[in-house]
């Protein structure tokens, strides 16, 4: 064989090298997505079954009330659907975009009856780890479904505003707040102790951040407290 013959098979051996290298990050990419995926689709599932007992708990449903939960439910798939793409996409980069999850989130709940205004003031700043994005979208969805219910004042027309900002301090805060009655004016799963808040709750823990319920004469709000990313 000569030399050229030789550099040749050299050089294709080198270029043929990435390749293999992409196919090992894009299947680990793809056993990352399913194991995420699956993950959430169960914890979907999980919420579906608490909700279809507290509804059988509850006696006769609410139209109004159901209606709500299929949002609820529409949204969080829209969420999973996202992160879903997300990581088909980007294959190196391990932050996504919480202002365009949040908005799809909101979306969800804009479908149907027109009970309530929403105001998104979310900074396109706010980014968070892939690993963040859905445990955040549930808080928010459970706050929304809550104030949807239990945050409007008779046939007053409600006002829900949604908020993500991050700090100078780095840290990132998520709001959700209504202007319905305060949290001791509210019954059922809006109580201290009921299902909704419990699982913000646990969620929240899970994040490691913190949440905080400020409630008064004139509303609601949810907060979440995510620390800055490390460096």
């Amino acid at each position: 064989m000569s030399h050229s013959s030789i550099s040749a098979a050299g050089n294709e051996r080198r270029a043929r090298a990435p390749d293999v290298a992409d196919c090992a990050a894009v299947c680990a990419l793809r056993a990352e997505t399913d194991h995420r995926v699956a993950n959430h689709l169960m914890m979907l599932s999980s919420f579906v079954r608490l909700k279809g007992r507290q509804c059988a708990d509850e006696g006769v449903v609410d139209h109004d009330a159901f209606g709500v939960f299929t949002r609820s439910v529409d949204a969080q798939i829209h969420a999973i659907a996202r992160l879903h793409r997300h990581l088909m996409v980007n294959t190196t980069d391990r932050s996504s975009d919480l202002a365009g999850l949040l908005n799809e989130v909101l979306a969800c709940f804009l479908i149907g009856p027109e009970t309530c205004d929403v105001v998104e003031a979310l900074d396109p700043d706010c980014t968070v780890r892939i690993d963040q994005l859905l445990p955040i979208s549930q808080i928010v969805n459970e706050a929304v479904t809550n104030a949807l219910k239990y945050g409007i004042r008779g046939s007053q027309r409600a006002i829900l505003t949604v908020r993500c900002k991050t700090l100078a301090s780095g840290e990132l805060v998520v709001e959700v707040s209504d202007t319905g009655p305060g949290l001791g004016q509210r019954s059922g799963s809006a109580g201290s102790g009921g299902f909704g808040l419990g699982l913000m709750r646990d969620l929240a823990r899970q994040l490691g951040g913190t949440l905080a319920f400020l409630s008064g004469s004139s509303g609601l709000t949810v907060r979440l407290t995510l620390a800055a990313p490390s460096r």
